[in-house]
């Protein structure tokens, strides 16, 4: 199984009642409330697509929905047709997950890097770099960055440039916990489920 396209999405959740009430509302903010989420390490496919997030539920632009034949509910918008997610589909996705208590600042954060494989035949390779806990974003953004460099420095590659810098997406939440709240921050980098070839 070869995912081909990805998304990132990021949101803070938090519950006066439990710490995963917590990760739940999180995971609204994020597109992921009614899916299963299976866990991957740090290889995403090449190519980032936007999607919409609406009330929990995600996108997926119809361009990105090949070979899917189940009925799921379609949107326009900007002159786009959106499928939507359906329940209980199965996910993968590579995730930063903060979590904290009364007071406490919380931080998670992904980047993605690319690289080529081929230059010639234009075919490209991307890593990806997570971190969480009690950093300010901006020193996360940094630290992220830099151990990018360094993965793509042990592949021995030619990373991707954009302004004559390697090309990244970093992305980065942050919260200071309310009182007597459990709180979380996640951000999740997200298979494109339409588009897996097996």
């Amino acid at each position: 199984m070869k995912p081909m396209e990805f998304w990132i999405v990021s949101g803070t959740g938090i519950s006066k009642t439990h710490m995963l009430n917590a990760f739940d509302n999180a995971l609204k903010e994020c597109g992921l409330i009614n899916q299963n989420l299976v866990y991957v390490s740090s290889i995403p496919p090449p190519k980032m697509i936007d999607v919409l997030i609406i009330n929990g539920a995600t996108w997926v632009p119809m361009e990105y929905t090949k070979d899917r034949i189940e009925p799921v509910s379609i949107k326009f918008e900007n002159d786009k047709s959106y499928l939507r997610i359906p329940e209980q589909e199965i996910m993968y996705v590579i995730k930063s997950v903060s979590e904290g208590t009364s007071g406490e600042f919380i931080s998670s954060g992904i980047g993605v890097a690319w690289y080529w494989i081929d230059v010639e035949h234009n075919v490209l390779g991307a890593v990806a770099m997570e971190e969480y806990g009690h950093l300010p974003e901006s020193e996360m953004r940094e630290l992220i960055a830099d151990r990018l460099i360094e993965m793509l420095k042990a592949r021995g590659v030619e990373p991707v440039l954009e302004n004559n810098e390697p090309k990244m997406k970093i992305v980065t939440r942050s919260m200071t916990v309310p009182e007597d709240h459990f709180g979380v921050c996640a951000v999740f980098v997200v298979f494109n489920p339409y588009t897996m070839r097996y």
